[in-house]
């Protein structure tokens, strides 16, 4: 692309491309807006020199075979809003100048390897709305206080990254949030009723944790709410609340996909009617449909759609298409 210097959109993700990233890739197309080279099997390190281009916007190399560290240092790039990395072999550890990419909403390094602290640095970036940092090798703690202020999150996970401590109750005040995923932690302790003000919430991912207690009544006002994974805890008591909710008592076939509420209601300390119910004791509970927890929750952007998602999925039999695309 050396000879095409006006260059500035470059769409060359789902194919088999294959080769090495370095510092020269694209170094003199400096005009580039967006680069989407995901799903390909491409190795080598991220190209954050792209991120010093006046104009750089979007970087998307999820799905490829990129190695090494994260960056030491990321570049002053205030146009910067989207970085999807997730499904690599990145390794590191996440350096405080992320910070630099003050405009960043989107933030994807899920599935990698990537260690250390989850840095407190990272509730400074006010403008993060899709935030998900889940299956990594990160130390073990709670998630830092400073995660407060993320009041524009809309979708946020940390999936299987040795969370632990109280559910926080700032969560409670992320008003914009729609999906929520803590699956396979060690949060203990009760979930907080002030949850139940996320009227936006449509999707909550609690299971495989070490929680206790009831689900707070407050939750009845989660109307939105289309999926919850609750088993694999130490809750308690009964879900009618729940069941009144009108997603929970929708015909099978919807076209927005079908809303599943699962506990530890075969065998365990949780009454629900309208449950798809596990048993806690049993460790190959495969015919009772619980969560496989095999694929992580995180948007797998799309150009054609103005990088916004299309659907959710949870499993091979958990789809959710965005209802915002249903006719």
């Amino acid at each position: 692309f050396d000879n095409m210097p006006e260059l500035k959109f470059l769409f060359l993700e789902d194919n088999a491309f294959t080769g090495s990233i370095d510092s020269s890739f694209l170094a003199s197309n400096e005009k580039l807006i967006q680069v989407d080279i995901s799903d390909n099997r491409l190795d080598g390190e991220i190209p954050v020199h792209l991120m010093e281009f006046g104009g750089f916007q979007l970087l998307d190399l999820h799905g490829n075979a990129l190695v090494g560290p994260m960056p030491d240092e990321f570049p002053e790039a205030p146009n910067m809003l989207f970085l999807a990395l997730h499904d690599n072999d990145i390794e590191g550890t996440i350096n405080p100048s992320i910070t630099n990419l003050t405009m960043l909403f989107h933030l994807d390094l899920s599935n990698n390897t990537i260690e250390g602290d989850i840095i407190p640095e990272l509730g400074t970036m006010r403008n993060l709305t899709y935030l998900y940092l889940g299956q990594n090798d990160f130390n073990a703690g709670q998630l830092p206080d400073s995660f407060a202020d993320l009041t524009k999150m809309e979708e946020f996970s940390v999936k299987s990254t040795d969370r632990a401590g109280d559910l926080p109750d700032f969560i409670g005040t992320w008003k914009e949030l729609v999906l929520l995923d803590l699956d396979d932690n060690d949060f203990g302790g009760n979930i907080p009723s002030s949850w139940g003000d996320l009227s936006n919430l449509e999707f909550l991912l609690l299971n495989d944790n070490l929680l206790i207690g009831e689900v707070p009544d407050t939750f009845e006002k989660l109307v939105k709410l289309r999926a919850a994974f609750l088993e694999g805890n130490g809750l308690e008591g009964d879900l009618a609340h729940m069941c009144k909710l009108a997603a929970f008592n929708e015909l099978e076939g919807d076209l927005d996909g079908t809303e599943v509420l699962v506990a530890d209601c075969d065998g365990g300390d949780i009454t629900c009617s309208c449950c798809v119910c596990c048993d806690p004791d049993d460790p190959n509970d495969g015919n009772k449909k619980c969560n496989d927890h095999e694929l992580i929750t995180n948007l797998n952007p799309q150009w054609e759609f103005i990088y916004t998602r299309v659907r959710y999925d949870f499993g091979n039999e958990t789809r959710f298409v965005d209802r915002a695309y249903l006719p």
